[in-house]
């Protein structure tokens, strides 16, 4: 597991569903007992694995499809560099941590533990998306784009290109940057996701007063993660 600190903390454990135990009582709690060894485990540091294939792969996002990505290619030989935007990694790493309980020494261990085993990541490098020919030119046999999908979309309704109207996909990056913001007091928050919680979360912790989550489902369909609506109903 590449990052056991990100699945035992804000993973959605949709194996959990399907655990077959539920059919006694309760499914085994995952997520909880990866979250429990990722703290109470020493794991030592690796050695480099055996690089015997011939192609290098560079890997364009360091987030957690492109440090997966990487740990499995290592594993099978392959010499990997991966190629990040943002110094300390960690930020790319957990698109929730603004909303997370990650700490970020704990990420850090896990990054570490990849480059142990021999992935190379280099931070604040910008990759130009026009010219991936440039980077198979320097020796790379393959390319795989891990951007993830950070451009949101705006309901096409009156008023939703005003100021103080945003998507969360920008909205949470600003957070995760720790972009100085003034969201005001009042905040509304449309959607029942995991992105429109994050936010409504993440205004409270910004210092709004009055934090509104308006839907098309009812509480029990939301399609958010139950744990994260559990906390927030608890919190008002």
């Amino acid at each position: 597991m590449p990052l056991p600190s990100v699945c035992g903390r804000v993973c959605l454990h949709p194996c959990e569903t399907a655990c077959k135990r539920k059919e006694l009582d309760e499914p085994i709690a995952i997520m909880a007992v990866k979250g429990y060894l990722t703290d109470t485990v020493v794991e030592p540091r690796p050695k480099p694995l055996p690089l015997y294939q011939g192609n290098s792969v560079a890997i364009v996002g360091s987030g957690p499809a492109g440090l997966a990505a990487a740990y499995d290619l290592i594993r099978s030989g392959y010499s990997v560099t991966v190629f990040g935007v943002y110094a300390g990694t960690r930020r790319n790493v957990d698109s929730r941590r603004a909303c997370s309980p990650i700490a970020p020494s704990r990420l850090k261990r896990d990054i570490e533990y990849l480059k142990a085993l021999g992935i190379e990541i280099k931070t604040n490098t910008r990759v130009d998306l026009n010219n991936l020919e440039g980077l198979l030119a320097r020796g790379y046999g393959a390319v795989l784009l891990a951007l993830g999908a950070h451009k949101g979309r705006k309901l096409k309704i009156p008023g939703s290109e005003l100021k103080g109207c945003e998507t969360g996909t920008a909205f949470m990056r600003a957070v995760n940057l720790n972009e100085t913001r003034n969201i005001g007091n009042s905040v509304w928050v449309v959607g029942g996701g995991n992105v429109a919680i994050d936010c409504a979360r993440s205004a409270v912790r910004l210092g709004a007063k009055d934090v509104h989550v308006a839907c098309l489902e009812g509480y029990a369909e939301m399609p958010a993660d139950q744990q994260s609506l559990r906390k927030l109903r608890m919190k008002g």
